[in-house]
């Protein structure tokens, strides 16, 4: 995963995607912390990962669980 400051996307829309295990949800989270440690504003986080599942030895999905004490609106699938 390329790695993105919250500085750069502030304000805007951002839609990560990729294959299973590339680092999705620690890209999701490093942003967070960033943005909880600036002026956060509003934000919706839309968390589409499945709950995490082991098939042959391989994790899958996992969703954001601890958002903190932040004023954030989490949409779960």
């Amino acid at each position: 995963m390329p790695s993105i400051s919250y500085s750069e996307i502030r304000g805007s829309k951002l839609l990560i995607m990729g294959d299973v295990n590339t680092g999705k949800t620690m890209m999701t989270k490093e942003l967070f912390d960033e943005a909880i440690e600036s002026d956060l504003g509003e934000v919706t986080v839309i968390d589409m990962a499945p709950r995490s599942f082991i098939v042959e030895g391989i994790s899958f999905g996992g969703v954001l669980v601890e958002l903190g004490d932040c004023d954030v609106r989490c949409l779960m699938s």
